[in-house]
């Protein structure tokens, strides 16, 4: 009985104590390599309550679907717009997050094929441009006066539209694989454009169909507030100076 009396005690006496729990501020101790220090009181993480975001209604702002044509909506990029039945869309390859490509009927001469092409794209914050000062801008940046490959005088075409409310600028002639059409456009302070290829004056068996998605396009085409988390990166953050 003493022998089992003491096995008993033995046990209870090594079981460890319950453990105790830290309230959200419970005061904690800190141990280092010279031993254990003052407790001091410690801020437990406490949940926080994250606002859904908006989700855009489309049907609110976006033209309505019709037999000949399909609804595209980003509102990543803060558009929407209506195409061509017909046309194929799909991601720019170079930058998906950015443009899209509406591609139609194609035309082969010789080994080339020229298909019909649109491209829609996003171009980052404005920062204070117009339609205007963005497309001398642009043309400043892609054909410098001094380039021998690009003289000034493009025998480009100039001339004011109003696309999704906004006034844009459309320029013609712009060289590519083909001639180009593109309208230049700053809305909601970001700075976007719609590139037609082949332009429909250029080539007549596909004159049709270029200037039938230009019109639906740029015609349908809404603009509102992108929503995104993109980084902004401008060169004076990162490039060296002279």
């Amino acid at each position: 009985l003493l022998a089992l009396l003491f096995c008993t005690m033995l046990i209870v006496g090594c079981a460890a104590p319950p453990a105790v729990q830290p309230s959200p501020t419970q005061a904690m101790p800190i141990v280092t390599a010279e031993g254990t220090k003052a407790p001091v009181a410690t801020e437990m993480p406490q949940p926080v309550d994250i606002a859904t975001p908006q989700v855009l209604d489309a049907s609110a702002v976006c033209p309505p679907e019709t037999e000949a044509s399909t609804l595209y909506v980003s509102t990543e990029n803060g558009l929407c717009f209506l195409y061509p039945a017909g046309f194929e869309i799909q991601p720019d390859e170079l930058r998906r997050h950015e443009g899209v490509i509406l591609r139609g009927p194609s035309l082969t001469s010789g080994m080339d094929r020229l298909w019909v092409t649109l491209t829609v794209e996003s171009n980052g914050p404005a920062d204070g441009l117009e339609s205007t000062q963005y497309v001398e801008r642009w043309i400043e940046l892609n054909y410098p006066v001094q380039h021998e490959l690009y003289p000034r005088d493009l025998g480009l075409t100039r001339e004011e539209a109003v696309i999704g409310d906004t006034v844009a600028q459309v320029i013609g002639n712009l060289p590519g694989f083909s001639p180009q059409r593109s309208a230049f456009i700053v809305a909601n302070g970001i700075k976007y454009r719609i590139t037609l290829q082949p332009q429909p004056q250029d080539l007549p068996e596909l004159a049709e169909a270029s200037q039938q998605v230009w019109d639906t396009v740029t015609q349908s085409i809404v603009f509102f507030p992108p929503q995104n988390t993109r980084p902004v990166v401008r060169p004076e953050d990162v490039c060296p100076t002279e």
